[in-house]
C-alpha cells in the first residue's frame, strides 16, 4: 500500500508537470486547479489499492486526462482535442517527464557526492527554506561566505550534472 507521506511527495514531485498537462487540455487556468485537485482526492482516495507504483506520472496523467475532459464536457467551454493531438501530447509530456526524472537522478546523486559542509548548507537552503542570512547565523559564518559556499556548489553541481548527462550519452545543455 502507497502510504499517505509518499503519496504526498509524489503529488508534490509531479504538481507542476500535472497542472501544465491539464491546463494544456482545458485551456483555462481556474478549471485546471479544480481538475488537478479532484486529481488529488482520486489519488487520495484509492491510495489503497495501489502497492507499488513503478510509474506515478503515467497514472497521475492517465487520471489527470480523464479528470480534464470531464471537466471539458461539463463546463462546454472548449471542444476537447482530437484524439491524434491528444497522443502528441502524452508523448511530449511523457518524454519531458522522463527527462526530468534523469537529471533529478543525477542531482540527487551529485548532492549525496558533495562535501558534508556544502551538503549540509544545501540541505538548509533548499529544504529548510532558510536565507543565506539564517544559515550563516546558525553555521556561526558570514553571509558573504555563505553566498560564496552556494555559488561555488551550483557550479559543482551543474558540472557533476554535466558529466552525468555525458556519461549517459545525453547532450549536455
Amino acid at each position: 500500500m502507497l502510504t499517505e507521506p509518499e503519496l504526498m511527495r509524489q503529488i508534490v514531485n509531479h504538481r507542476k508537470a500535472l497542472l501544465a498537462y491539464v491546463l494544456t487540455i482545458v485551456r483555462n487556468y481556474h478549471l485546471a486547479e479544480d481538475v488537478f485537485q479532484d486529481v488529488c482526492v482520486v489519488l487520495a482516495r484509492r491510495r489503497t489499492e495501489f502497492t507499488e507504483i513503478p510509474d506515478f506520472w503515467r497514472l497521475a496523467r492517465g487520471i489527470a486526462k480523464r479528470q480534464a475532459l470531464a471537466a471539458l464536457r461539463k463546463s462546454k467551454r472548449h471542444a476537447p482535442m482530437s484524439p491524434e493531438v491528444m497522443a502528441q501530447l502524452e508523448e511530449q509530456f511523457d518524454a519531458s517527464q522522463s527527462a526530468m526524472s534523469h537529471v533529478e537522478q543525477a542531482l540527487a546523486a551529485c548532492i549525496e557526492q558533495l562535501p558534508e559542509s556544502w551538503g549540509k548548507i544545501v540541505r538548509l537552503r533548499y529544504w529548510g527554506q532558510l536565507s543565506v542570512a539564517a544559515i550563516a547565523v546558525k553555521l556561526g559564518k558570514t553571509a558573504n561566505s555563505v553566498s560564496v559556499t552556494m555559488n561555488r556548489v551550483k557550479s559543482a553541481l551543474a558540472e557533476c550534472i554535466r558529466v552525468a548527462g555525458e556519461a549517459n550519452g545525453e547532450m549536455p545543455a
